[in-house]
């Protein structure tokens, strides 16, 4: 359950939570749906630019499986196509088809090695794969060519943690909180590193800091994370 939590918000800049506002706790496991990716590239053939739209549209209301089809038929008309390997990988991973997606986003870097949301996608299936330092690496670059991304740095928080690096996974998890200090997300994100961390009263403090800026991180009574159970 923590395995999908962490993945829900690790791909959060091109996912929305699609949830009414509730106890933190029962944000884990919750619902997506997809938002078009800022690499996001219509094809110019006509048909494979209708699968592509046809597929945004089933992201973005949630039918992940529809929405790879499409993707899948976009591809076959424009192999090529950097945008659409990124867009099906992060839908594959969604559904934990982790192979699958790395492979995409394995195609997606080598058609446009910019794109760092493939690197931060291939990072995301590594780490569920246990290949943290692979997570890692894949991270590192994606941090390179984006500096100004706070999603870019949870994610390496998490991949710190889990790699017992408590003071790198607390560095990005501030380093977040700097770029995108209105987001009860990333409050949230260290709340729970905090937590784990076994500062319990950093991670109050965090938690009613992400619930003031987010009515669904509001918690009564106070969720079991933070006392470790």
């Amino acid at each position: 359950m923590r395995q999908l939590f962490n993945l829900l918000l690790s791909i959060c800049l091109v996912t929305t939570l699609t949830i009414a506002p509730s106890c933190a706790e029962k944000l884990i496991g919750a619902p997506v749906s997809l938002v078009p990716s800022p690499f996001a590239r219509c094809p110019e053939n006509k048909q494979a630019a209708k699968y592509f739209r046809e597929a945004q549209k089933l992201g973005r209301e949630g039918d992940i499986e529809g929405s790879i089809a499409y993707y899948s038929q976009a591809l076959v008309l424009d192999p090529q196509n950097s945008s659409i390997y990124e867009a099906r990988g992060t839908s594959l991973l969604i559904r934990r088809r982790y192979e699958q997606a790395i492979d995409d986003f394995d195609k997606s870097i080598s058609i446009d090695k910019s794109n760092y949301l493939s690197y931060s996608g291939r990072g995301s299936a590594k780490q569920f794969r246990n290949d943290r330092t692979g997570a890692l690496q894949d991270l590192n670059i994606a941090i390179r060519l984006c500096t100004k991304d706070s999603s870019l740095y949870t994610s390496r928080s998490d991949v710190r943690f889990e790699l017992g690096d408590n003071a790198g996974a607390l560095e990005d998890a501030n380093k977040a909180i700097c770029l995108d200090p209105n987001n009860g997300w990333v409050y949230y994100r260290r709340s729970r590193l905090l937590a784990q961390t076994g500062d319990r009263t950093g991670a109050l403090r965090d938690l009613s800091k992400a619930s003031s800026l987010n009515s669904r991180f509001k918690c009564n009574p106070v969720p079991r994370y933070i006392y470790g159970n």
